[in-house]
């Protein structure tokens, strides 16, 4: 059986009696050992101590977390990543409704705003500026109406008194050359 032969490497052995003490792990009859080689006189003569011992009560915990890490991986990755998407989702739901307000903003409704949200954040300062940039076309397409509006009246009279001009002519027997 195992006591009729060495449980450590030859060069185990060897080294342990140039003085290299080590640990190794050995495997005999099916268990894993961790054995400690060493050397030491006795009656004159250097020989080899071997102390080994069983590693069934590390490797049976072992066995069990990583049955536990195969199991549990999974699902830890799976509940995290259905938590962050349910994070970005909640943190998206403000965006969500910004770009919904902006899109019924038309050029007729122009004197409509975004919400701003509560929080003083990135959010918030890009609603601010979406109005800001709403209050700027605002005044610009007033601005435009006003001047055609002004260029409208400025042109009605003399177009008027063009017009009532040829139509008098027009009535008129003779035209002058």
């Amino acid at each position: 059986g195992a006591a009729d032969r060495p449980i450590v490497p030859p060069e185990a052995r060897a080294g342990a009696l140039l003085g290299d003490a080590r640990m190794v792990s050995v495997t005999v009859d099916g268990r894993h050992l961790r054995a400690s080689v060493s050397s030491l006189r006795r009656l004159g003569r250097r020989r080899v101590l071997v102390v080994a011992e069983s590693l069934q009560e590390v490797e049976a915990p072992a066995r069990r977390v990583r049955v536990l890490l195969l199991l549990a991986g999974p699902v830890a990755i799976a509940a995290t990543a259905l938590v962050g998407w349910w994070l970005a989702r909640k943190a998206l739901l403000p965006v969500g409704r910004m770009t919904k307000e902006a899109e019924a903003i038309e050029i007729d409704r122009l004197n409509e705003r975004i919400a701003v949200p509560r929080a003083a954040d990135e959010l918030g300062h890009l609603a601010v500026t979406l109005n800001a940039m709403l209050d700027r076309l605002e005044s610009g397409v007033t601005e435009k109406h006003r001047l055609v509006a002004d260029a409208s009246h400025e042109l009605r009279t003399p177009l008027a008194v063009m017009r009532a001009e040829l139509d008098v002519s027009l009535r008129g027997d003779r035209l002058p050359d």
